[in-house]
């Protein structure tokens, strides 16, 4: 029998004018000229004169960007309330995104004004089911369940035109990277094994690889890799298009008891500065794992994770690819919390109302393969300090 059931609409369309610091780009002469630095005459010259150029231009046809919400929602019990449901699905439309466009030449020596070119679609679900009962005067526990997914892609950009049609961020998720695609590690038996899988020999990488070298797909087959063999087809960006919670607790006389569970999936981070054994400077650290991944032999050309320690070769084995993209998802136990409810006589002879001890942790467990920092971090690639376990007891006292 449904107990309660409530169902839920909104659209609406906001603007937005915001545009960094340039707040005011619809003001004719804003902009005008800008006599910082100079110009070179001459060959082979050190030294600028001063000169003016053109920085950028008032836009007077700017306005603002709009978004068009919408949420369709559903809340509803059963069970005699002990069941809860609630579900959203929710769209958003962004247009006339103030955005500067690319497109032209430097050689012009100008910058064009922000202009609405810009539109951006986002769009998800979101999901909470809860049980609540209570079964004696003694014992009640409940649980909670949350899932969300979103996902956004770049409707237009006005992009520069490109080469190849996976090196376009149109069409793609917000942040996605522009990488080349992973193949393997060079051997004594590589070139046999991509002619094979392609019909065609490896690509010139620019350099003589040996053993150990990584070597990257040749996505348009011209025969040598440059950038229009980096695609954006490949991975998922910093921002999780799945997260979810589970939480759970019970009160049993006077004890109490609460979890939280936390996860997040479809996500990616891509390493810099783990990504090369002692840095880009030579002089810095050296994981064991880094050590115990790396490839050494022909024997590791299918089980090794890294291409092999070299500094001549560094701008093939350690440029962006898919081979430093790592899968950050991760499944956490975010918080425990124990509590005791202390009822003793002595304690209304001091006038107090309550008085609970309890014992509570934090960041107790994670499940991930992901092991250069935190998963749940945008910059755990180059973590301050490592992940901490918190642990509290305390006593709380109410008069």
């Amino acid at each position: 029998m449904i107990g309660y059931l409530k169902l839920r609409a909104s659209v609406g369309l906001v603007g937005n004018d915001r545009n960094g610091s340039d707040r005011f780009i619809y003001l004719p002469g804003k902009y005008s000229y800008s006599g910082d630095g100079g110009y070179h005459f001459g060959q082979n010259v050190g030294n600028s004169k001063p000169g003016a150029w053109e920085a950028s231009q008032s836009n007077p046809y700017s306005k603002w960007e709009t978004s068009l919400k919408q949420n369709y929602g559903i809340d509803f019990s059963l069970l005699n309330d002990r069941l809860s449901i609630s579900a959203d699905w929710f769209k958003e439309r962004r247009k006339d995104i103030l955005t500067t466009p690319d497109y032209l030449p430097s050689v012009l020596g100008m910058v064009l004004p922000s202009m609405n070119i810009g539109e951006v679609e986002n769009k998800g679900y979101e999901l909470q089911v809860k049980w609540n009962d209570q079964c004696n005067d003694n014992f009640r526990y409940w649980t909670t369940f949350n899932l969300s997914h979103s996902e956004n892609k770049i409707v237009y950009m006005n992009e520069v035109k490109q080469n190849e049609s996976w090196m376009y961020k149109t069409g793609r998720k917000i942040n996605s990277r522009l990488m080349y695609d992973f193949w393997g590690f060079y051997d004594e038996t590589a070139d046999a094994r991509y002619q094979e899988e392609f019909d065609m020999p490896i690509a010139d990488h620019g350099i003589t690889l040996v053993p150990g070298d990584a070597i990257y797909k040749d996505l348009n087959k011209d025969g040598k890799l440059d950038g229009n063999d980096a695609t954006r087809d490949i991975g998922y960006t910093d921002v999780p298009e799945y997260t979810a919670g589970l939480s759970f607790g019970f009160n049993w006389g006077k004890f109490d008891f609460s979890m939280q569970w936390t996860g997040a999936w479809n996500v990616d981070r891509m390493l810099s500065e783990f990504r090369r054994p002692l840095g880009d400077t030579n002089d810095k650290g050296l994981l064991l794992y880094q050590y115990d991944h790396t490839w050494r032999s022909s024997a590791d050309t299918f089980t090794a994770e890294f291409p092999r320690a070299s500094s001549s070769h560094a701008s093939n084995n350690y440029c962006e690819s898919d081979l430093c993209l790592k899968n950050s998802s991760y499944l956490r136990l975010k918080s425990v919390e124990l509590g005791y409810n202390m009822d003793f006589p002595f304690l209304e002879k001091i006038k107090v109302k309550d008085c609970r001890l309890y014992l509570n942790g934090y960041n107790l467990l994670t499940f991930t393969d992901y092991m250069w920092g935190d998963p749940e971090s945008r910059s755990s690639d180059r973590p301050n300090y490592p992940l901490t376990r918190v642990f509290n007891i305390g006593l709380k006292v109410g008069f």
